[in-house]
């Protein structure tokens, strides 16, 4: 680590090796030597700020910080998912310190997923990875140590999804006409169960036909992005005819509440089941 002065600029840069071995040079913005010498030493003390820090945390420390942090900004089931992949990691590698977690230790876990199926171990990858990018992130470690270790590779499949007869099947089973209009505007508006779920009157125009995609305190999309969906005349007749009865806040609900995802999830299961269609088709087939 060193201090040199451009020519050109008449300024002094530190130059410098970083975790990797690699020489690395960055501008003091000084022209003056003194000054040079006093961003040098602010440069090596926040150097061993951030080493103390990388070598005091461990894993599960780490990762009560984490998770606090995606509860923050993640939907729910993106935080759910987060909280088990790293209570699964916890399990295999035990509570070490960040620092020391290694490649093996990665492949290991890795190779303990792939025995449950290729999509659970590429989950948990990309998943733990994230979390390790965001160790890197806040200081904690110097690299990380997935970006050494190839992610596991998924066949490609082509998603299922229902022709017209067996959606006309599966409308024929359900005895309700709410849930009915739930899964027609499903699988005519492409939206996501969640955002079907947590859909507003505010969100829905009646008069511009289309409905808006938004994120709010208590609800935030995939992408983290808005959008907006025409409707067409089945979905314009659909809510306009639940808008002149609505008493609450959101478009569809049970028992004046808001709907449940799970039980969105299991009543649907149910009636692709009584259709006699493929069991393995779920709601979010209706998107696909």
């Amino acid at each position: 680590m060193f201090l040199h002065k451009r020519k050109t600029s008449g300024r002094w840069y530190l130059v410098y090796r970083d975790e990797t071995g690699k020489q690395r040079s960055i501008s003091t913005r000084q022209k003056t030597k003194s000054d040079a010498l006093l961003f040098l030493k602010s440069f090596k003390e926040n150097e061993r700020e951030k080493q103390r820090r990388i070598q005091n945390i461990s894993f599960a420390e780490f990762k009560k910080e984490y998770l606090e942090y995606s509860k923050s900004i993640h939907t729910a089931n993106s935080h759910i998912s987060a909280r088990g992949a790293l209570n699964e990691f916890e399990k295999i590698i035990g509570d070490v310190p960040l620092n020391k977690i290694s490649i093996k230790d990665v492949e290991n876990f890795i190779a303990v997923k792939r025995k449950l199926s290729v999509h659970t171990a590429r989950r948990c990858f990309v998943t733990v990875a994230a979390a390790f990018k965001k160790a890197v992130d806040w200081n904690y470690l110097s690299v990380n140590v997935f970006n050494k270790v190839q992610k596991p590779k998924t066949p490609e499949v082509t998603p299922l999804y229902f022709n017209k007869d067996e959606f006309k099947k599966l409308l024929a089973v359900i005895d309700t006409q709410g849930f009915r209009e739930f899964v027609i505007i499903a699988v005519l508006s492409g939206m996501r169960l969640s955002e079907l779920i947590n859909m507003r009157w505010e969100h829905v125009d009646l008069i511009g036909k289309q409905i808006s995609v938004v994120n709010s305190d208590e609800f935030q999309t995939k992408s983290k992005k808005s959008r907006k969906i025409p409707m067409n005349y089945i979905m314009y007749e659909i809510l306009a005819r639940r808008k002149e009865t609505a008493v609450t806040d959101y478009v569809f609900t049970r028992n004046m509440r808001k709907l449940d995802r799970q039980y969105i999830s299991k009543r649907f299961k149910k009636c692709v089941l009584a259709a006699g269609l493929n069991p393995k088709l779920h709601f979010h087939s209706l998107r696909h």
